[in-house]
């Protein structure tokens, strides 16, 4: 049996009730859609980003049964076509270090400015998973440049405390940030906000809480990071969900990873949307 991933544009018109009629846009792949391997038994679509020109960059996971998993990325012209310009025949697959089980992961995507795309997520350290972020070249390849070999693994606390990113971004410098969550133990278990800071080159920033990692604790049981921005002055918000049952949180934290006192009460913003009745579950964590 072969998941395959799967990708969809539609054409939106509108119609005098007041309504959305969706038709299938005929100009993507004949059809509207396309539903393509990227190489395993099992391929899994997650996170898509548009080039200026109007290519398309897909991410995923692609594993084979016993085998392990692979992150797949994608390069789709306009019209639904993949790139040959891109990897191999428009798809590069990134080894994540023998990482054994797809479950959970959730491979964001953002591409710089000079056309470089960075994807995070976690990868296998050989005893669970660290954050993990990997460069490319506009074509595709691994980017020399960043990391060992275009990919970077930090572990926040180390091993027996597992980590995910869930979201990245870039500066205008190129230095490269993620967000996500570290396992810090506890009965149940309890998560920490992991945020990253990597150098152009991939290491770890020092000038960033003194060795380019911050783990911060809002709540007392589980935090976690799903967006992350940098402004123009160098501040850095993330947001995410806190607490269980869970709330909304923002924080915004100065260059140096201290919070900002300007912003909401010393740096941290918290919302409760429907009242803390409504528990918010992790399934995988």
């Amino acid at each position: 049996m072969r998941i395959s991933l799967l990708f969809s544009l539609m054409l939106t018109s509108l119609i005098a009730a007041g309504q959305a009629m969706v038709t299938p846009d005929s100009t993507f792949n004949g059809t509207g859609r396309n539903v393509f391997s990227v190489g395993g038994s099992l391929d899994f679509g997650d996170n898509i980003a548009l080039q200026p020109d109007g290519k398309i960059i897909m991410t995923g996971a692609s594993m084979n049964l016993g085998g392990w998993v692979s992150l797949g990325v994608c390069r789709l012209n306009p019209d639904g076509s993949f790139d040959n310009l891109f990897g191999t025949s428009g798809i590069s697959l990134i080894d994540l270090g023998g990482l054994p089980s797809q479950g959970g992961f959730e491979p964001e995507i953002a591409i710089q400015p000079d056309g470089k795309i960075l994807v995070c997520g976690f990868g296998w350290n050989g005893t669970d998973e660290d954050l993990f972020v990997c460069r490319l070249l506009p074509g595709g390849a691994p980017d020399p440049a960043f990391g060992t070999a275009g990919k970077v693994y930090v572990g926040m606390l180390g091993e027996g405390m597992p980590d995910a990113a869930y979201a990245i971004t870039s500066d205008a410098a190129g230095n490269t940030y993620l967000t996500g969550s570290t396992r810090t133990g506890g009965t149940p278990f309890t998560n920490d906000l992991s945020i990253v800071k990597l150098t152009p080159s991939g290491s770890p920033d020092p000038s960033f809480s003194g060795d380019g990692k911050l783990l911060l604790d809002l709540s007392g049981s589980w935090d976690f990071g799903y967006g992350i921005a940098v402004t123009s002055d160098g501040k850095i918000i993330v947001t995410g969900y806190s607490g269980f049952p869970a709330d909304f949180f923002a924080i915004r934290l100065q260059p140096d990873g201290s919070f900002d006192p300007s912003f909401g009460t010393a740096g941290k913003t918290t919302i409760d949307i429907m009242g803390n009745a409504v528990p918010m579950i992790a399934s995988e964590w």
